[in-house]
């Protein structure tokens, strides 16, 4: 966001009447708010009579959706003549810095696996502008309970882990996405978080992380065995369970496992315009 100040004075030696400041926004710095005294409304500042010696400032209040050098100018005038016209106006410049916002999802076909299952990801990124973003670093932090077997993406390199997803280049509104498989390793909810970086500021940083859960289950196992091992009669439990049974009459069962602007101040300084003087934006 950015505030301008201005600040309008009447150096006399007459009082001034029907003062107004025009003050054009440039492209890309869009009006949220005022707060002073008069009434500012489009692009004029109603300032009203102004005494001479007397001082009145306005606060204009904006943000920024483009990114570039910027000048802003504003210019004063009364009814009555001025001595001194060479004060009646002033500028001021800022230069905003290139600006990329990126955004990261990570998706998973699924999301219960059994234990020893290819799982399949999808990590997508964006860049949402209104800049290119350079030098992008994607981590994907893979949970122990996978293995990650292989990866593979429409842009960029990775490193020797598959972990890191490097991107040199990434357009106002392109998007890139990485494909990677892993083998569940063991029962349990297996969490896995992906983060996104560049070397271009980012305004919006509450898109650059995304997680995803996914559940690891055991195999199906004999329970046959499991009631043999307790001296149960498996004669009465194959009965009860006889709809989930195999061909051999086996019970079988599943084992599961546990499982986020800143302000700019700038000054314009207006010296005078016929009664009036020192316009100031500070």
């Amino acid at each position: 966001y950015i505030k301008w100040t201005i600040t309008i004075s009447n150096k006399g030696p007459n009082d001034a009447t029907g003062v107004t400041v025009n003050d054009i926004l440039p492209e890309g710095i869009i009006y949220i708010s005022d707060n002073g005294e008069g009434r500012f409304s489009g692009n004029t500042w109603d300032v009203g009579n102004l005494i001479s010696g007397d001082v009145k400032s306005l606060d204009i209040i904006c943000y920024v959706n483009k990114t570039g050098h910027f000048v802003n100018v504003a210019i004063a005038s009364g009814n009555e003549d001025d001595s001194n016209e060479t004060n009646n106006q002033d500028s001021q410049e800022i230069n905003v810095k290139p600006a990329a916002d990126l955004s990261i999802t990570k998706e998973s076909s699924k999301l219960n696996y059994n234990v020893g299952d290819m799982v399949d990801f999808i990590v997508t990124i964006k860049n949402n502008g209104p800049d290119a973003a350079n030098n992008i670093v994607v981590k994907d932090i893979a949970d122990s309970l996978l293995d990650i077997v292989s990866y593979s993406s429409d842009k960029g390199s990775f490193s020797d882990d598959g972990k890191t997803w490097f991107i040199n280049f990434l357009d106002n509104g392109d998007v890139a996405t990485l494909k990677y498989k892993a083998i569940g390793k063991s029962a349990g909810s297996a969490g896995n978080k992906v983060n996104i970086i560049s070397d271009v500021f980012d305004p919006n940083l509450n898109n650059n992380d995304d997680y995803i859960i996914i559940n690891l289950i055991e195999n199906a196992v004999n329970l046959n065995k499991l009631i043999n091992n307790n001296s149960v009669d498996s004669n009465i439990v194959k009965t009860a369970f006889a709809s989930q049974s195999n061909s051999n009459g086996d019970v079988l069962m599943k084992v599961t496992g546990s499982t986020i602007g800143s302000l700019y101040v700038l000054t314009l300084v207006f010296i005078s315009f016929l009664g009036i003087s020192n316009l100031k934006r500070k």
